[in-house]
């Protein structure tokens, strides 16, 4: 068996080279192994959200905030949940995921992402960046795109 550490460095490693089904199947053998671990939760919801399966993502998302004992983790969490919301179309969940971030812990990207959130829902708090509201369904996509990348979720 392969240690925790390990799994995780050929789960990104598959997910950087885009081949998502052997960063599933290597991610379900890490979480089958490490079934109360946050990372083990983490990286199969990330592998699953890449894979396009949203529904086990969320799960999974859900089961790696359980498990977070940082605010790190925590967080990531949240952000990867809220990709989840975004690709099933539930901008609403995106926001409220997203609002759990405090703001002062935010990346500048985590909060244009935030602020895209506030534009699509009508929120109030994005009138200072109406710079934001021309942004169209694929351009949002290309930002979370690179949000994702970026931060390695």
């Amino acid at each position: 068996m392969l240690s925790e550490k390990a799994y995780m460095k050929q789960v990104m490693l598959y997910l950087k080279n885009k081949d998502y089904a052997s960063a599933v199947k290597i991610a379900e053998q890490m979480h089958a192994n490490y079934p109360n671990s946050y990372a083990s939760s983490f990286a199969l919801a990330k592998a699953y959200f890449w894979s396009n399966h949203f529904d086990d993502a969320e799960r999974l998302c859900r089961e790696a905030i359980g498990r977070a004992k940082t605010s790190e983790q925590k967080y990531s969490s949240y952000f990867l949940i809220a990709s989840v919301y975004i690709a099933l179309s539930n901008p609403e969940a995106a926001y409220k995921s997203l609002k759990k971030i405090p703001r002062s812990t935010m990346s500048e990207q985590y909060w244009e992402l935030m602020v895209l959130l506030d534009s699509i829902l009508g929120k109030d708090s994005s009138k200072d960046f109406a710079r934001l509201h021309a942004i169209n369904r694929e351009a949002a996509g290309k930002l979370l795109l690179d949000i994702m990348l970026k931060y390695k979720l």
